[in-house]
């Protein structure tokens, strides 16, 4: 098998173990609910991306192509939550807003179902396959992300200039890991396949660090 894929189930395994390990620490903590599920869908979409890279046959090729996309703009969506309630909850989010960021959500997932985010994938037997891009449908797939994790830092940083000493710090921690993290996804998963598709399992090794810092800074460090 292929030392990127094998590094990407890596990643996959390790999140998805540290997703359940936080979630049942203390399950009715919106905090950890949120980061938990931010965790296993991050697992899932590096699995996803290892599985895409293996495959060889057209449709099963198609099936976890829009399947990693699918998760990518879930994981947007589930970091956005995290934010609004990480170290501490401000201000719920309206109803309102829930229903626009659902709707958002059902007509991007509409838009992949429909008409898809490929209209032509290249197979590769270096495990390189490359894309041709429904333009359609992925323009609005990357305004639809970058919206959501802007929302995202804009929280963090309010949250940040207000914070104590203690909680500034851990909000920063944060804030700077997982903005390399979303920079490498947004640069390596959306805006180099523009070009070539060959560079997209960068992306999720970016997410494993990053996951560790946070666990190991954050969430254990408050465990002891």
């Amino acid at each position: 098998m292929d030392w990127k894929n094998i590094l990407l189930f890596i990643s996959t395994g390790a999140s998805i173990g540290l997703a359940f390990f936080i979630f049942f620490y203390d399950s009715k903590n919106r905090m950890n609910m949120f980061f938990s599920v931010s965790l296993l869908l991050a697992g899932v979409w590096s699995g996803a991306i290892a599985l895409f890279r293996a495959a060889s046959d057209p449709t099963i090729m198609n099936v976890w192509f829009d399947s990693f996309y699918y998760l990518a703009a879930f994981i947007a969506v589930a970091f956005y939550y995290f934010a609004r309630s990480f170290p501490y909850e401000i201000k719920g989010v309206s109803k309102t807003e829930n229903i626009i960021n659902g709707a958002l959500l059902v007509v991007l997932s509409g838009m992949i179902y429909f008409w898809g985010i490929a209209t032509e994938i290249v197979y590769s037997k270096n495990f390189d396959h490359d894309v041709v891009f429904n333009f359609f449908v992925y323009v609005p797939y990357v305004l639809f992300f970058i919206y959501f994790v802007s929302k995202s830092f804009i929280e963090l940083s309010r949250k940040m200039a207000k914070a104590t000493t203690y909680s500034k710090k851990l909000i920063k921690i944060v804030f700077f890991s997982t903005l390399v993290a979303f920079a490498a996804g947004i640069i390596f998963d959306l805006i180099i396949p523009f070009t070539t598709y060959r560079y997209i399992w960068v992306g999720p090794y970016f997410t494993m660090i990053t996951v560790f810092i946070i666990v190991k800074y954050v969430f254990i460090k408050k465990l002891n």
